[in-house]
């Protein structure tokens, strides 16, 4: 779409475009309406909105989605007495490097799973980039709760060691 819009669009500001427009404008109404905007000249720059707005935003969705969820409360594991441990996958994408972020910080969890699709560059690597693409801070990468898979959810066992299977499995509970 952003490639259309550059060919079709006098609009300098058009190549500043942010990847995440979607979220901006979260629905098929909102996303046509701005791509015919910008296309016929009709928007003289871009809106990169502030941080305050697009986080106001962002908590409008997450309140709209989840008004209905129960209340959460922390499960203890019998490995890790008290506190939480979470397998999180896609924590190198857009969600998941913020949940990453979030949960790092949250002192009931204990250890974070955070399991991806193998690459030709490392999970750490991979979770740096997002990291950094995000404006989080790297560090709290280096936080000892977080440990690194690399698997396949489509294979049995994941594909992953079969130690790191039964450790994940020991440790989770399932809701």
């Amino acid at each position: 779409m952003l490639h259309a819009l550059r060919q079709v669009s006098s609009l300098e500001n058009v190549q500043k475009v942010p990847s995440n427009v979607v979220y901006q404008h979260p629905t098929i109404r909102l996303l046509a309406a701005f791509a015919s905007q910008v296309s016929r000249s009709e928007i003289t720059s871009v809106d990169i909105h502030t941080e305050e707005a697009r986080d106001h935003r962002l908590l409008e969705l997450v309140t709209k989605y989840t008004h209905e969820w129960p209340k959460h409360t922390p499960a203890s594991s019998s490995i890790y007495p008290n506190n939480e441990t979470i397998l999180l996958t896609g924590s190198t994408g857009g969600l998941g490097s913020q949940l990453l972020a979030q949960l790092v910080a949250i002192p009931s969890v204990s250890r974070i799973f955070a399991f991806n699709r193998p690459a030709r560059k490392s999970s750490r690597d991979r979770h740096l980039e997002a990291f950094f693409d995000r404006g989080n801070d790297a560090s709290l990468l280096d936080s000892e709760k977080i440990i690194y898979v690399e698997g396949d959810t489509a294979v049995k066992g994941f594909n992953i060691k079969p130690e790191m299977f039964a450790e994940v499995s020991r440790t989770l509970r399932y809701y």
